[in-house]
């Protein structure tokens, strides 16, 4: 996966057990996952597991609450950085994955200001795209015209 650098699920599995100071067979038991899946989740090398796998792992983690929505979150953001490879679209990857981590981190107005950056953004690409195109047809236009003698 191109996008294997932006993944955030294996960084919050390990962070909550490292925290918990839990060990991956003790998670991995206390789950019914086996310990090299469970590695193997941690080191970004598997896809996001489903739902149900998740929500075992955020039981391991009851003692820390704030894990379950570390979960969910990085779960829901590898997903879409693991849809944007599977679509050869990997190199978004970056621009993505900073605009969800700015989203996730800003509220409010902040919120919304980030979305009209963003959407101005897109709209002077389009601009820029259109006088592109027209000095493009232009220059084919005069490419085209015969000398006249």
């Amino acid at each position: 996966m191109k996008g294997k650098k932006y993944l955030k699920l294996p960084s919050a599995l390990v962070g909550a057990r490292v925290r918990l100071g839990l060990r991956q067979k003790t998670v991995a038991i206390d789950t019914g996952l086996g310990t090299s899946y469970l590695c193997a989740l941690e080191r970004g090398r598997r896809p996001v597991p489903a739902d149900d796998v998740l929500d075992r792992l955020a039981g391991s983690f009851v003692a820390l609450p704030q894990a379950a929505v570390e979960l969910r979150w990085a779960a829901t953001h590898d997903r879409v950085m693991q849809t944007l490879d599977a679509d050869g679209q990997g190199d978004l990857a970056e621009v993505v994955s900073l605009a969800m981590d700015a989203a996730r981190a800003l509220s409010g107005a902040k919120r919304v200001g980030l979305a009209n950056v963003l959407a101005r953004a897109l709209r002077s690409s389009r601009f820029l795209e259109s006088l592109e195109a027209r000095a493009a047809q232009s220059a084919n236009a005069d490419s085209q015209e015969a000398p006249i003698e």
